[in-house]
């Protein structure tokens, strides 16, 4: 399975990236760059990922401390994900998802 991302703006709304599938490898450097290119009010949408790594919840840690909404299936912030992580050491499951990561 690939990662797809979607963005989404309606009128004064903030955008809406949709992601879906694996946030991995080369797909952390694509989303990289697309979050780059933003520059106003985001919302992050990842209700329908289904694995991400390390380096990918990292990003998504600094996008969030710097004001981006992230939405997560069951409502759980990137920081919940990253403290998940701890405790299971290394591998958690969210939802249908199973998240792997390291070295937070």
């Amino acid at each position: 399975m690939t990662c797809k991302i979607d963005r989404h703006v309606i009128g004064e709304d903030p955008v809406v990236l949709r992601i879906s599938g694996r946030i991995t490898g080369q797909n952390v450097n694509i989303l990289r760059a697309l979050l780059e290119q933003e520059n106003g009010p985001l919302t992050i949408d990842l209700e329908d990922v289904r694995l991400v790594d390390d380096e990918a919840v990292s990003l998504l840690a600094i996008h969030e401390s710097k004001g981006a909404k992230i939405k997560t299936p069951h409502c759980i912030s990137v920081s919940g994900l990253r403290e998940k992580e701890k405790q299971s050491k290394g591998r958690f499951e969210l939802g249908q998802a199973t998240m792997w990561g390291t070295g937070f």
